[in-house]
């Protein structure tokens, strides 16, 4: 398991290294639509951050409540262009390689834990066991003795236990002793009741 634990932390520390120096994706038509995506969002806080700038240099009031509502009314057109559009581009770009690459790489982790360890595993696990808990030796009979054998402390704790249940359930018959009597004595006190009314 050490062995296998040091392979599969060695391929996922060099997935890793290649996506951050290779950047790389064949998914050119969903990184398309994920670039659109986080350019839209970009330019929308980049326009706002400019509007408010807009309007802070010509002396309105920051603090004033509707300045929200005037920087919506702000065109793109009364700002001019913006010069930093390409790096906008830039990083929508690499924004949308890194959301591809993330999903990518989990993927890659998944894949690998599942062909590799946990393959492995299932393939090497009774022999391991065969060969680590030593039960087909000479000694096989007392080896399985001793391994069933309970943990004394645990053992200890299941004998408290068990007494533990042994008091509640004595508690809980004696409750339900009481409960019963409990009714039969109303039932008695009503019948008697019903007497004593016929009586008058």
């Amino acid at each position: 398991m050490s062995k296998l634990r040091h392979a599969h932390l060695q391929i996922a520390k060099d997935y890793c290294k290649s996506e951050r120096e290779i950047p790389f994706t064949m998914a050119q038509g969903q990184h398309q639509v994920i670039m659109q995506q986080a350019s839209n969002s970009l330019k929308a806080r980049r326009l706002n951050a400019r509007a408010s700038c807009w309007l802070k240099i010509r002396g309105h009031d920051m603090s004033d409540e509707r300045i929200p509502e005037k920087i919506k009314k702000i065109q793109p057109e009364q700002l001019g262009p913006d010069r930093y559009s390409q790096e906008l581009e830039m990083m929508a770009s690499s924004l949308a390689y890194y959301d591809i690459a993330s999903s990518r790489f989990l993927d890659v982790l998944c894949q690998s834990t599942h062909m590799k360890l946990f393959r492995a595993c299932r393939a090497s696990l009774v022999n391991t066991l065969r060969d680590d808990l030593e039960i087909f030796g000479d000694n096989g009979r007392a080896r399985c003795l001793d391994l069933m054998t309970e943990d004394p402390e645990r053992q200890h704790r299941r004998a408290q236990l068990l007494k533990e249940r042994e008091k509640f359930s004595k508690a809980q018959e004696w409750l339900d002793s009481v409960r019963d009597s409990d009714v039969e004595m109303e039932d008695s006190d009503q019948t008697a009741f019903a007497d004593i009314k016929e009586d008058w």
